[in-house]
């Protein structure tokens, strides 16, 4: 990629990484503009977390109030999209921090993150997460949860490689 094309690539985008093989991500700060894209990839993620949670309203991220949650996310929150060069393949959604007052640290949460299955092993959803911990960073956050469900073994694995362990708390339900 020629110098200047970098350059103006890198004013439009958050992150510009060559992923090898004339292979390259872009990862870059959701818009409004971008709710349609947003939605498709959290129904796909519904869709493949459905097996874990049959409760799940999988067609919701689609509904209106599926796009007025985006959209709040968008304008008030984190909210990054994955590109393979124009094509999105992945995003992550999450907010600032958990205002605990019995705390001595701020907590950010990763509410929702998704990459294609297509695109997985390519560094992707890391390079999302690295993302949504320099923009917490910026706000004084250096903590970060996520859940996942407990049967999601792969999910479970992809965030203790990066950095999240499973030692503070576990979530339990119960249905009566």
């Amino acid at each position: 990629m020629s110098d200047i094309l970098y350059l103006l690539k890198k004013i439009r985008y958050d992150a510009i990484i060559d992923i090898g093989d004339n292979m390259e991500i872009i990862i870059k700060k959701a818009t409004i503009n971008e709710l349609k894209i947003l939605q498709e990839l959290w129904n796909e993620l519904f869709t493949a977390q459905y097996e874990y949670d049959k409760d799940l309203k999988v067609d919701w991220p689609l509904t209106v109030d599926g796009e007025n949650y985006l959209r709040k996310m968008v304008e008030n929150e984190i909210v990054y999209l994955a590109y393979f060069f124009d094509k999105p393949v992945g995003y992550i959604d999450g907010s600032y921090s958990k205002d605990f007052p019995f705390l001595n640290k701020k907590v950010a949460e990763i509410n929702f993150m998704y990459v294609r299955e297509e695109y997985r092993g390519n560094n992707i959803g890391s390079l999302l997460i690295n993302e949504f911990k320099k923009e917490c960073n910026i706000k004084g956050i250096y903590s970060y949860d996520v859940s996942v469900y407990c049967k999601n073994i792969k999910g479970i694995k992809f965030y203790e490689k990066n950095g999240f362990d499973k030692e503070l708390d576990i979530t339990l339900s119960c249905d009566n």
